[in-house]
């Protein structure tokens, strides 16, 4: 029996489009996108928080893993998500950023502050139509409970499949 990880979690047969194994080179896989070059290149808009837009995806690329930055453990699960990243049936993006400035709890939680924080990202978070371009998200802590529900209330049945971590 395999050891349970997030990679066994997503285990699937590879998806063939073309003749063309998903995560090979195509015209659509050359697009870049935060695991793949391991950098962020936030975009800045009024009102946005400097979040990434998913790539988009064509049919028959691989699953899309989105790690929701604030609370999802980006530093000590860094290795993982690599790795992760690494096998082509996967894409590892991450979205937003630990300690930036929104990553703190909303008003309506106790010591919490107005605008930009938690609350304020997941909006962004759906604005950038992360939940359109992700087939699995990974939240930890803070953003498990202030981003994912917020999702939720959206979005509804449309939401894609989540894993939640919290260190014990």
């Amino acid at each position: 029996m395999q050891a349970p990880s997030l990679a066994f979690a997503l285990q699937q047969p590879k998806i063939m489009c073309n003749g063309v194994c998903a995560g090979e080179a195509t015209p659509l896989s050359n697009v870049a996108t935060p695991s793949r070059a391991f950098q962020y290149s936030p975009m800045h808009g009024p009102g946005l928080t400097p979040i990434v837009s998913p790539a988009h995806r064509g049919f028959g690329q691989c699953s899309a893993v989105s790690v929701v930055a604030p609370g999802g453990g980006t530093g000590i699960n860094g290795a993982v998500y690599a790795e992760l990243g690494q096998d082509p049936q996967f894409t590892v993006d991450f979205v937003g950023s630990s300690r930036a400035v929104y990553d703190c709890y909303p008003e309506y939680w106790p010591n919490g502050g107005p605008a930009p924080n938690l609350h304020s990202f997941a909006e962004d978070v759906l604005r950038h139509r992360w939940v359109e371009k992700t087939d699995l998200f990974v939240f930890g802590s803070r953003g498990g409970q202030v981003v994912l529900p917020v999702l939720w209330q959206h979005v509804g049945d449309r939401m894609p499949p989540t894993v939640h971590q919290r260190r014990l």
